[in-house]
């Protein structure tokens, strides 16, 4: 699976927390994918997720302002 190459890169719990949560929602939806999920493709325990991110809303929102500050600033570098 391509996820787990991606994974590979970070290793800070929250940065693989943000990168399995963004493959999952991507391919699975917020509906679809349950926080054990996120924590088992991270391979982290599943009470981190929550210790760092409250929730599965807020964990989605951190997904969405990361990548979004990503794309502005690339934006602004054309």
């Amino acid at each position: 699976m391509k996820a787990q190459k991606v994974l590979q890169r970070k290793n800070i719990t929250p940065g693989k927390l943000l990168d399995a949560a963004e493959l999952l929602f991507a391919e699975n939806g917020f509906d679809g994918t349950s926080m054990r999920a996120i924590a088992d493709l991270a391979e982290q325990h599943v009470g981190l997720t929550t210790y760092h991110f409250k929730s599965k809303q807020l964990l989605f929102e951190k997904v969405i302002e990361r990548r979004s500050i990503e794309y502005h600033d690339k934006r602004l570098a054309h």
